[in-house]
């Protein structure tokens, strides 16, 4: 594992297990196994960290899309399946823990999650769906992460996996 992508699992793990106030250069590379000069090399400072771990975190999980595209999904079924993926992993380098970092006052970190917002719309209208059950499903999804983050009113992973198979099924009858 490369160092920078061992401090970003550090950032993310420190995020999840102890909270965003927990989040340090020194705390972050004393977790890596880094030296401080190490992580500084990678990180200059606390603000480029958190960048860092939001957008290795959306690259991956646009590779997760790529990924379920290339088993012959569409974009919606791929998101959806990426999403499921997401939320039921156990590595620490998970949406929820970029998310609860940038939104610790880093507005500009917070706009590249907005332009996968934008993305997203953009490809489900390419696909031909309605923009209502687009948008529903993608908040379906961005509720089920919120749910896991602040842990309030988690639902068991099978009935996750039946409301997006819910909407995914109302999608497919329009289609």
């Amino acid at each position: 594992m490369s160092t920078k992508k061992k401090l970003l699992e550090a950032a993310s793990k420190i995020i999840i297990t102890r909270g965003i106030g927990s989040l340090t250069l020194e705390a972050v590379a004393n977790e890596a196994g880094v030296s401080k000069g190490g992580l500084l090399y990678h990180f200059p400072n606390k603000e480029e960290l958190i960048s860092g771990l939001n957008l290795y975190t959306i690259e991956r999980f646009r590779d997760r899309i790529r990924g379920e595209m290339s088993k012959g999904k569409n974009y919606i079924e791929a998101y959806t399946e990426a999403t499921l993926n997401d939320l039921f992993q156990t590595e620490f380098l998970g949406i929820d823990a970029s998310v609860l970092a940038a939104s610790a006052n880093h507005a500009a970190v917070l706009e590249k999650w907005n332009e996968e917002c934008t993305r997203f719309t953009e490809e489900v209208l390419k696909e031909g769906i309605p923009f209502e059950l687009g948008l529903s499903l993608r908040l379906a999804c961005d509720g089920l992460w919120y749910s896991k983050m602040f842990g309030m009113g988690q639902l068991k992973e099978e009935e996750q996996r039946r409301i997006i198979a819910y909407i995914l099924q109302q999608i497919k009858e329009v289609q």
